[in-house]
């Protein structure tokens, strides 16, 4: 049985959280498990320094809502706006339909989670009172979309259709300038690249020495 939030470190997140509905929580923090094995990139700790969310709530097998616990902000580290949106960027990544959670005392802020920058600076988030007659249902409403999330990605599969539409540009405007077999295999290499980069096996520092004009 997976061990929630509040018995993996003794913050009370857990507690905090079913007054808004929510399920048992997957805690990200501590060692890992079997139960992980979604979410090993998450796990804190495993990148020094980078802002993961506290736990996650499931319904039926699939994450609904990515929490991080600041209800404690004194004895915590400093939090940025651009902090938050590199985590929602982050969380989209993974390309599923959840959203970002931050309890705070007294209330549950929700933010969408997407690729898009500019919709991520402009989209206020949603916040609910643990006071209001709604709170304790809002998991649910969440998990059956009876609640929507401004600025949430309306595709099933965002991420896929964000590659796709990259790479039809990069091809297109390859196309002339290059044999077909040249344009697969350099926009197939620029793909790989930006995986690289992306999963810290390519660091920042390297960028400059590996592809000058690049922009990470």
């Amino acid at each position: 049985m997976a061990k929630t939030s509040e018995e993996a470190d003794g913050s009370g997140l857990s507690a905090r959280a079913k007054e808004f509905g929510c399920p048992d929580l997957l805690s990200l923090r501590g060692e890992a498990a079997a139960h992980h094995l979604d979410y090993l990139d998450l796990m804190h700790g495993k990148l020094e320094g980078s802002l993961r969310p506290d736990a996650v709530a499931e319904f039926q097998g699939r994450p609904v809502l990515y929490l991080v616990d600041r209800t404690n902000i004194p004895a915590q580290q400093p939090w940025t706006d651009s902090d938050r949106q590199r985590l929602q960027q982050l969380l989209a990544n993974r390309s599923e339909q959840a959203c970002l959670g931050v309890i705070r005392p007294g209330s549950l802020e929700v933010y969408p989670i997407n690729l898009d920058r500019d919709a991520l600076a402009r989209t206020a988030p949603k916040i609910i009172s643990a006071a209001v007659p709604g709170a304790p249902t809002f998991f649910q409403s969440l998990a059956g979309g009876t609640i929507a999330i401004e600025g949430q990605p309306e595709e099933a599969d965002s991420v896929f259709v964000e590659i796709h539409n990259l790479l039809k540009l990069a091809s297109d405007a390859l196309i002339g300038k290059l044999e077909p077999l040249e344009v697969l295999s350099v926009t197939g290499r620029a793909l790989f690249y930006r995986f690289l980069v992306d999963r810290g096996i390519i660091l920042e520092s390297e960028i400059a020495e590996i592809c000058p004009e690049a922009r990470a």
